[in-house]
């Protein structure tokens, strides 16, 4: 069955994708197919609409909605031996690739996105509010799994009343619908192109960003 995320693969971004209409974690079925030690491709990508059994950092839970966007990717990992802090390196990737993504929906709607930050170790802030998160799991050695959840087309209603004042999303913020794989597509044109990832380049060139984007008080 085809469906618009084919796109990412005729791209050349990723190998292959998977969608499932529901799944418990993206990230806890793509580290038992690595730990089932699988022939996958070798960028793989999972996307669940729906998922009840998210996980975060430190074991907490990651609240989504069918307006979210949940995914991981099943990625070859380049760790050298002389880089101790290769883990935090590439947190901080894929945190930033995350947050130039949102930015550039909230520059085109016109929003001012100062307030937009990374708070570590890798989630992505707007103001107070948390607009996506990062799990990184490496379950054998020559891979990673990226697991990335983003409140997209979330509204303010639907939130859970403990999370109203914690979370928001881009659809909150801009009051524009977005695309998933168009958000994924500018998404993954940042992150793959990086020498912390093992493999060949993505065939998509990847685009300028040429504004600053602060980071607790760190400049990109």
């Amino acid at each position: 069955m085809t469906s618009s995320f084919d796109r990412l693969v005729e791209s050349q971004l990723v190998d292959k994708v998977y969608l499932f209409e529901e799944l418990a974690s993206t990230n806890t079925e793509a580290v038992r197919w690595l730990k089932e030690k699988r022939a996958l491709p070798e960028r793989l990508l999972l996307i669940a609409r729906r998922q009840d059994q998210g996980r975060g950092q430190f074991q907490r839970v990651w609240w989504s909605s069918e307006r979210s966007l949940t995914f991981s990717i099943i990625l070859p990992w380049r760790r050298l031996p002389y880089e101790r802090d290769a883990s935090a390196q590439l947190s901080i990737h894929v945190a930033k690739a995350v947050l130039l993504a949102i930015r550039h929906y909230l520059n085109a709607a016109g929003v001012d996105a100062t307030p937009l930050r990374v708070k570590p170790p890798n989630d992505v802030y707007f103001g107070p509010k948390k607009l996506a998160g990062i799990l990184i799991e490496s379950p054998c050695p020559q891979s990673v799994v990226l697991g990335i959840g983003v409140n997209l087309n979330n509204r303010q209603e639907e939130y859970p009343p403990a999370l109203t004042d914690c979370i928001t999303s881009v659809y909150d913020l801009t009051q524009c619908e977005v695309t998933p794989v168009d958000f994924l597509q500018i998404l993954l044109q940042d992150l793959l192109p990086s020498r912390l990832l093992a493999g060949r380049e993505p065939a998509t060139p990847k685009k300028e960003q040429p504004t600053r984007v602060t980071s607790e008080g760190e400049a990109y």
